[in-house]
């Protein structure tokens, strides 16, 4: 969340310094306008760049996730059973014991 709030504040800046810039420069309005305008154009297909990339990044991340929980539940359910299993043998081992007396 912290590196979503430092992006957006970069690029509002990043936005703000170039209207302010534009707006100071010598140039009639219209021209103003304009390179506003285009300006505006090349940061939105910039941001889509990045929404893309970063949702790229994300799937990538999810897919990997999955397949170590899948790994992860896989081991933990071997685990178990043979948990399971050795309690059994050492149970069986007692009654035997117990047998014997």
């Amino acid at each position: 969340m912290n590196a979503q709030k430092l992006l957006i504040g970069t690029l509002a800046g990043l936005v703000a310094g170039v209207a302010i810039g534009l707006l100071t420069a010598p140039a009639k309005g219209s021209e103003t306008r304009q390179k506003i305008a285009d300006s505006a154009s090349s940061m939105k297909k910039k941001l889509r760049g990045i929404a893309n990339k970063t949702m790229d990044e994300l799937d990538e991340l999810r897919a990997l996730v999955e397949t170590e929980m899948n790994d992860l539940s896989a081991d933990v359910k071997d685990r178990v059973l043979a948990l399971i299993e050795t309690s059994k043998q050492r149970n069986n081992h007692k009654q035997e014991e117990v047998t014997l007396l």
